[in-house]
């Protein structure tokens, strides 16, 4: 008889992670929340430096080329948001009928396809964010911390989705398709494995006459 390694807690822990690894929804949630805490950041701390010191590295603009630029990267990030779903959508029923529905799971848990779809939302959050930071006249200073945040972002996010498209031409190819497969049949028998790895056997009872006698 084997002891069996873990227990109720790990298993669930296991499903879990699981069904958070399978999901296009954990983590661009994840990303929309970092989003949101950022822009609250930097709102404070460009109320702490204030928007008329000049900072390095930071970018300097008036109130209304900073709304113009928050609204266009807004509007941008959130409509190539449903054009990345939509590709992944595409690429997922192509990649069912042509090849196996086994494919599916590798394109659904795609860790770059996640965080680029969260990365979008996120940004645009961002944006929408910091637009209520922006003073009401035109010719005063924008804030410089959020600014240049938002311009970073957005320049990371458009070399992220460079980065999706050339990942998800390379997965569509047929050889790319099987060696996904066979590591992903690989992790499924290697965490089979490792539980039954890691018994150990139970302690057994003394056999009926085996023990030691005592002496009279």
């Amino acid at each position: 008889m084997m002891r069996p390694f873990g227990g109720p807690s790990a298993l669930r822990f296991a499903t879990a992670r699981y069904h958070c690894r399978e999901s296009l929804f954990a983590l661009p949630a994840l990303v929309l929340v970092i989003g949101i805490a950022a822009a609250e950041l930097a709102a404070y701390l460009d109320d702490v430096v204030g928007v008329d010191t000049s900072l390095p590295l930071t970018l300097e603009m008036n109130s209304n080329a900073a709304t113009w630029l928050l609204s266009t990267v807004a509007g941008a990030t959130i409509t190539t948001a449903g054009v990345v779903f939509s590709l992944t959508v595409v690429s997922l029923q192509l990649a069912s009928s042509q090849f196996s529905p086994r494919v599916m799971r590798s394109f659904i848990r795609d860790r770059l396809s996640q965080l680029v779809i969260g990365l979008l939302v996120g940004t645009f959050v961002f944006c929408v964010l910091t637009l209520r930071h922006i003073s009401g006249d035109p010719m005063s200073n924008a804030p410089r911390v959020s600014m240049t945040a938002a311009v970073v972002l957005a320049v990371v996010t458009v070399l992220l989705i460079i980065a999706y498209l050339n990942r998800l031409a390379y997965g569509l190819q047929v050889g790319e398709v099987v060696r996904t497969i066979a590591a992903e049949a690989d992790t499924v028998i290697d965490e089979q494995a490792r539980p039954t790895r890691m018994e150990t056997p139970a302690p057994h009872p003394p056999a009926p006459g085996t023990g030691e006698h005592l002496t009279v």
